[in-house]
């Protein structure tokens, strides 16, 4: 996927400080980070994605990618809310880590944190 992804961003700013920042940390471990965020989300799914604690997750899932890979920016992450449900790759991957119907949810939930970040 690093390589699709880099066909399609590797002219942005967003690819070139991901580089940067790949090279001084621990890709694998800042991924399993981003993955346990994402599962503690999915397991919120009995709230509604825009209660408080949800959103504070979302934030902590925008605050970890700027950490560890690029600057998050409400378009950014509003644009990779689309892709967890878009992509059926992201999609069975993250329904499957996270619990049948998380990548749903977790798009509703990034869906209504950029609207109100706006």
């Amino acid at each position: 996927m690093q390589k699709e992804a880099k066909i399609l961003w590797g002219h942005t700013d967003a690819w070139k400080e991901f580089e940067q920042k790949n090279a001084h940390t621990d890709a694998e471990q800042a991924g399993r980070q981003l993955m346990d965020i994402l599962t503690s989300v999915g397991a919120m799914q009995t709230l509604a994605p825009d209660a408080p604690a949800v959103q504070e997750k979302i934030a902590a899932l925008q605050n970890h990618i700027t950490t560890h890979f690029y600057t998050c920016t409400g378009e950014i992450l509003a644009s990779l809310g689309q892709m967890y449900v878009q992509d059926d790759r992201f999609r069975k991957n993250i329904d499957k880590q996270c619990g049948e119907g998380a990548a749903e949810f977790i798009h509703r939930a990034i869906d209504i944190y950029c609207k109100k970040e706006e």
